[in-house]
C-alpha cells in the first residue's frame, strides 16, 4: 500500500494499484460471506463497511491513475520518477538521522525497499522509451540504493550491525 498511497500518480504503476484493489476486494468478499453465513459481530460489520469504502476510493483512484498515465508524456513520467527517487533518498536519510548510531527499524526499511523495487521496474520501462543517459544513470542509482537498503534491512532484521 505504501507504494501507492500519497505518491505522485505518474510514479505509481496502475497494475500495482489494480493488484492491491483485487486483494482488498477478495478480503471484502470473504468477510461478506462470513456475514451471510451468520457471523454477527459489531466490529466485523464496521470493518466490512470500511473495506467497501476503501475499495470504492481505490477504484476511483485507479481510474484517475489510468487517465493520468495515458495523458502523460515520457518526460513527465521521468520527472515523476525522479521526484520519487529524491523523496525516497531523503526519507532514508531522515530515518538514519532519527536512528542515530542504530539501524532504522526493519519495517521502515522494508517500505523503502518495496518502493525502490517499484521504481526500479518503472525506470527500466522508461529507459526503453527515453534513450537518455540521465534515465540510465538514475536507474543505476535506484538499483544501487535498493541493494544497499536491502542489506540494511537484512542487518536490522537480524540485529547485525553494519
Amino acid at each position: 500500500v505504501d507504494c501507492c498511497v500519497e505518491r505522485r500518480r505518474l510514479a505509481v504503476r496502475p497494475a500495482l494499484l489494480q493488484r492491491l484493489l483485487a486483494q482488498l476486494q477478495r478480503c471484502g468478499t470473504s468477510m461478506a460471506e462470513l456475514r451471510a453465513a451468520g457471523l454477527d459481530l459489531p466490529h466485523h460489520a464496521s470493518s466490512l463497511t470500511a473495506i467497501e469504502q476503501q475499495a470504492q476510493n481505490w477504484r476511483q483512484e485507479a481510474a484517475q491513475l489510468e487517465a493520468a498515465h495515458e495523458c502523460a508524456t515520457s518526460q513527465e513520467h521521468h520527472e515523476a520518477l525522479s521526484g520519487e527517487l529524491d523523496d525516497l533518498l531523503q526519507q532514508y536519510n531522515r530515518l538514519c538521522d532519527e536512528a542515530g548510531s542504530s539501524l532504522p527499524a526493519p519495517a521502515a526499511l522494508g517500505v523503502l525497499c518495496d518502493r525502490l523495487g517499484e521504481l526500479d521496474q518503472q525506470f527500466e520501462r522508461l529507459a526503453g522509451m527515453l534513450p537518455q543517459a540521465e534515465v540510465a544513470a538514475e536507474g543505476q542509482v535506484v538499483r544501487d540504493a535498493l541493494a544497499m537498503l536491502c542489506q540494511r534491512f537484512d542487518d536490522a532484521a537480524t540485529g547485525d550491525s553494519c
